[in-house]
Parts: structure tokens; C-alpha cells; sequence
């Protein structure tokens, strides 16, 4: 028998594996916007920022009012930390090195989508920024790194 196939036997025989196989493939699930109301919505933390930006507007498209984003946050989006609430201050977009960002809207809301990675963990936040309208005006995808 050969290395490759000793490797593939254990790979699909041994219960870690395929216990690390299955939760790999359910953690990069995302709920469709179609799933029936109420269903949880998981997004994967590790997508990429444009990719969540993506998904979350399809969900909280612009124009959406501050309490149904707020509802949506509070029961269908799945996120780790406590429970989320809005602040009446305005969100600062940065728009790179040397550049000074800018205020957008009047209030927020953040919440973080998820924890991963080891060592060095980071952590995916969104940001829900309304204006004088209590109507979405921006959604902004962050990713940071715990220093070791």
C-alpha cells in the first residue's frame, strides 16, 4: 500500500478527522436570505470583508430603519459578545495611511460576527452607521488581530 493511501485511510477513519472535517464545512455555511422568517443567519467570520459587507446587505440593504436592523441583529444574526445595542455617535471611515477619515451618520451599532484563528486570535465586527432619519447609511466590515 502506498504513503498516500496509509494517509487517506486515516484521514477518513479516524473520528478527528472527520469531526475536524465537519465542523470546517459547517462553520462556512451562510444562510440565504430566502431561508423562512427567523432562521438564524450565520456568516462566516473568516470570508472576507467585501463578502460579509455582501451578505449583510442583502439582509439590511440601505434605506432599512435603525429598529429593523437593530431586530435583525437581536434575533436572527448569530454573533458572539453581549447583546447588541446603538449609540448615538457617528461611525469614522478611514480611507487609508495619512488620510483623515470621515464622520458618517449620527449613530451605530457594532457587534462582533465571530472569533478564529490560533495563536493570535481575531475578531470580524460589523457596523451598522444611521443617520438624522434613524435609516442605514453605511455598513463597515473590520477585522483585528490580538497581539502575542
Amino acid at each position: 500500500m502506498s504513503h498516500s493511501k496509509n494517509i487517506s485511510t486515516t484521514l477518513l477513519t479516524c473520528p478527528f478527522y472527520l469531526g475536524a472535517l465537519a465542523v470546517v464545512l459547517g462553520c462556512s455555511c451562510v444562510t440565504s436570505p430566502n431561508d423562512p422568517p427567523g432562521a438564524k443567519v450565520r456568516i462566516n467570520p473568516r470570508l472576507s470583508e467585501e463578502e460579509i459587507r455582501s451578505e449583510i446587505l442583502k439582509r439590511t440593504p440601505m434605506g432599512t430603519t435603525t429598529s429593523d436592523v437593530l431586530e435583525f441583529v437581536r434575533v436572527r444574526l448569530r454573533h458572539v459578545g453581549g447583546e447588541p445595542k446603538y449609540s448615538n455617535v457617528a461611525v469614522l471611515v478611514p480611507h487609508g495611511p495619512g488620510k483623515n477619515p470621515t464622520a458618517v451618520g449620527v449613530g451605530n451599532l457594532l457587534v462582533c460576527l465571530g472569533e478564529y484563528g490560533f495563536p493570535g486570535r481575531r475578531r470580524t465586527f460589523v457596523v451598522w452607521a444611521s443617520d438624522k432619519d434613524a435609516r442605514l447609511v453605511y455598513v463597515g466590515i473590520s477585522k483585528e488581530r490580538d497581539s502575542l
